[in-house]
């Protein structure tokens, strides 16, 4: 994990907490930071966009829950007995509050051989913003797609 400094609660928290399987890149902690420092905006009443003050604070409360959920997903992608079959790697995504990611099979446990077993994103879907994927059913607030 590269030590990096961050700004918001949620960011330190992600950065302890879910790092079994995930590699966060120098560009997904700034993604990190970017989307702790809009929840805490929404929390503290200060993001224009949704005039109701005890709204944001929920919309807050849901969007953080749906991103943790999808984080928890992938940090224990592949998880054998212990052994870490995977390594997911996450970094800034071009769409708004969204990653790209690697998933890398370990070839070789004891010599940390990798290869690349497929890419995809974790992809947010709420708001306004302009992100394309294709998804069976309704997408979540974020979603994780190959």
């Amino acid at each position: 994990m590269i030590e990096a400094v961050t700004k918001s609660y949620l960011a330190k928290t992600v950065l302890r907490d879910f790092n079994n399987v995930i590699d966060w890149t120098e560009s997904a902690i700034e993604q990190l930071d970017t989307i702790g420092t809009l929840l805490d905006q929404m929390r503290d009443g200060e993001y224009d966009a949704i005039p109701d003050k005890k709204r944001q604070a929920e919309t807050a409360d849901t969007m953080e829950a749906a991103f943790l959920d999808k984080v928890r997903y992938l940090d224990s992608y592949g998880a054998n007995e212990g052994k870490k079959t995977f390594r997911v790697q996450l970094w800034r995504d071009s769409s708004w509050l969204s990653f790209s990611i690697l998933w890398f099979w370990n070839k070789n446990y004891e010599t940390a051989e990798r290869k690349v077993f497929m890419q995809g994103g974790l992809i947010f879907n709420g708001g306004t913003n302009e992100s394309y994927s294709v998804s069976i059913g309704t997408p979540s607030l974020w979603s994780v797609n190959t």
